[in-house]
């Protein structure tokens, strides 16, 4: 058994970074200045948001340290200023899929309005908002300079015409509307293409806040687990885009807080007069319509996360009955609502053609065939290891085109694991016989999500599983840490060494927006 230090107390540490921060801002300074000698749009973004990041890192450091701030505020001000950057340092379109989900999310604007099809099978867009410019892959600093040049622009009018879409079986319809709804008041302020774009994901970004905000708060114990996985940069990047991952990474924060909260804390029914607290109620509610939207998302692949349920049964099982069987019921009605239509599509994709216009993997094939199911894996893992790493900590962002060195994203995960320690008697340990249940359900996930795409978007012929990224083990990131946690390291001072851990992922956030600049060139 061994602790660690608690080193966060002495002033040198802080010195340290703050100085490593300020040699991060001069190189970066010096390399964008070589290619922009003179002001643009560019080289001002540059140091406008270098002095936002900047700022946010002392602020938070003031609230995490100093005043020991509640986590939840702090999640507040530390995911809009990220938010605010990696929106504008990812162009819209750039993150993967995006163009696919943006799709989607016009064709539920028009419905908002009535211009979608009876079958909707189409969207409207304006002969502006197809510009070539917008849907580049190659990001340069001429492409930014151009980008942030349009923020400001006004509507360029022309008439709406409709194009073809296909209907998506991956999500239910209602995750896409908080960004159709920034996207039909762009049309209503008469903004153009940019902003418009921006406003819909910063529709997201809200939903993302309000969702995280009540998370962290309500979170018994572990509550920086749920603010460091808000700070990674893969989540960031997610949480600010159209992608469906979006809405799901904020449901994911609900139904880990809302299920550790029914399972370690007291579940109070009814008030001391008698009468129903309906505040419990709506939480119970709330944790039914998260899972069943859970069960019901991405083929299927965040259905695991319901397993989470049965901590509430387990650890409810002979003190409070109403809530064993709350849980129980919202467990079987999420598989039922959410899960089993989501299987159904599923297995309903997997035998109609896919976009290469050949038949997928059926589970047939699968279990007839285990040999060659063995080697498909194998063969994914060789091929596809690296590209599931940069993809889960975000190690290569923007359409896998901005990168950040290795040895940062090795240091999100190592202050992941130092995030785990905890003191000798602290609440983590009341979990128990919890953590084979939360590493099953993570298990779960992964095989799920990659089933899925098995199933759903990968031709028999070939050799690899298709489509599979690291983002979508992210879900299933804060039940395996609870799960894994160290039993024999202890830390000095948790909580003093957490909220410092913390501090240095902020700072390490500062160093990838320099990244970011340094690549744009």
């Amino acid at each position: 058994m061994s602790k660690i230090k608690d080193i966060w107390k002495h002033n040198w540490i802080w010195i340290l970074i703050a100085l490593g921060l300020l040699a991060a801002f001069l190189y970066g300074n010096a390399r964008v200045r070589l290619v922009t000698p003179q002001p643009d749009a560019f080289l001002k973004m540059f140091y406008l948001l270098s002095a936002l990041v900047g700022a946010m890192v002392v602020l938070a450091w003031f609230l995490l340290v100093k005043k020991k701030a509640a986590l939840c505020r702090v999640f507040l001000l530390t995911t809009t200023v990220l938010g605010l950057t990696y929106t504008l340092m990812i162009p819209v379109t750039a993150v993967p899929d995006e163009v696919t989900h943006l799709r989607y999310v016009y064709a539920v604007a028009d419905d908002l309005i009535g211009w979608g099809s009876s079958g909707d099978t189409m969207e409207t867009m304006r002969p502006e908002e197809i510009e070539r410019w917008v849907y580049e892959r190659n990001i340069t600093h001429e492409y930014y300079n151009r980008y942030f040049s349009a923020i400001p622009t006004k509507e360029l009018g022309g008439e709406p015409y409709e194009i073809y879409y296909y209907s998506n079986h991956e999500v239910p319809r209602i995750v896409y509307l908080p960004g159709a709804f920034g996207v039909h008041l762009g049309r209503l302020l008469h903004l153009s293409l940019v902003p418009t774009l921006l406003l819909g994901r910063l529709m997201n970004l809200l939903v993302f806040l309000a969702a995280g905000y009540f998370a962290i708060r309500i979170m018994p114990f572990g509550k920086e687990f749920l603010l460091a996985f808000s700070l990674l940069p893969m989540t960031v990047q997610e949480v600010n885009s159209f992608s469906c991952d979006s809405i799901v990474y904020g449901l994911v924060l609900l139904a880990i807080a809302l299920s550790f909260r029914f399972a370690y804390r007291e579940v109070q029914w009814k008030k001391e007069n008698g009468k129903w607290n309906l505040l419990n109620l709506v939480q119970w509610g709330l944790l039914f319509f998260v899972m069943a939207m859970l069960a019901a998302c991405k083929f299927g692949a965040c259905a695991p996360l319901t397993l989470m349920l049965l901590l509430i049964v387990w650890q409810k099982r002979q003190t409070d009955r109403k809530s064993m069987f709350a849980a129980w019921g919202i467990f079987l009605g999420s598989l039922l609502l959410g899960f089993l239509p989501s299987l159904y599509r599923t297995f309903f994709r997997s035998t109609v053609l896919n976009n290469l216009l050949v038949p997928n993997y059926s589970v047939g094939d699968l279990l007839t065939n285990p040999y060659r199911t063995f080697l498909l894996l194998m063969n994914t893992a060789n091929r596809y290891m690296d590209h599931y790493w940069q993809s889960f900590v975000g190690t290569s962002l923007g359409l896998y085109e901005i990168n950040y060195p290795l040895h940062l994203g090795v240091a999100f995960l190592l202050i992941l694991f130092f995030l785990m320690l905890r003191q000798k008697e602290s609440d983590e340990a009341a979990i128990g016989r919890g953590r084979r249940l939360l590493l099953i359900l993570t298990i779960l996930g992964v095989l799920i999500a990659i089933g899925g795409m098995i199933l759903g978007n990968t031709p028999y012929y070939s050799k690899v599983v298709e489509g599979v990224q690291g983002r979508y083990f992210l879900p299933f990131l804060i039940p395996f840490l609870f799960a894994v946690q160290p039993t024999k390291i202890f830390a000095d001072n948790q909580e003093t060494m957490r909220r410092g851990l913390l501090c240095g992922m902020l700072a390490l956030q500062f160093v990838v927006v320099m990244c970011f600049f340094i690549r744009a060139y």
